[in-house]
């Protein structure tokens, strides 16, 4: 087999406790740690971070609008409601003040916890 010859090197700063890891991994599947550490990077697909922060900002405003969405149910719920049914294990959150709003209207509660 015709391979081409390594001539460059990287260095790479680790802990002790890393190099010994790095060298366990690298004896249990039979390769060098050089071969290891180029196997490792080679077959891993990175994520790219640069869009991170547009991402988690995206995902935050949809989590807005969900919460948006339970709060016009909730309060169509009790405005077309007799009975309210919940479980309420915290006295903050979103089935706490669904409760206390049917209460407010004057539902008849019915707490499965309780």
């Amino acid at each position: 087999m015709d391979r081409e010859k390594k001539t460059v090197e990287i260095c790479v700063r680790v802990t002790p406790a890393e190099k010994k890891e790095l060298q366990e991994k690298a004896d249990a599947a039979h390769l060098s740690l050089s071969r290891y550490l180029v196997k490792s990077a080679s077959d891993r697909k990175m994520l790219q971070t640069e869009n991170i922060a547009k991402l988690i900002y995206e995902i935050r405003k949809i989590g807005i609008n969900v919460n948006q969405i339970a709060h016009v149910a909730n309060d169509w719920m009790i405005s077309h409601s007799d009975v309210a049914v919940c479980y309420v294990w915290k006295v903050t959150g979103g089935a706490a003040k669904f409760k206390e709003k049917a209460e407010k209207k004057g539902l008849r509660i019915i707490d499965l916890l309780n």
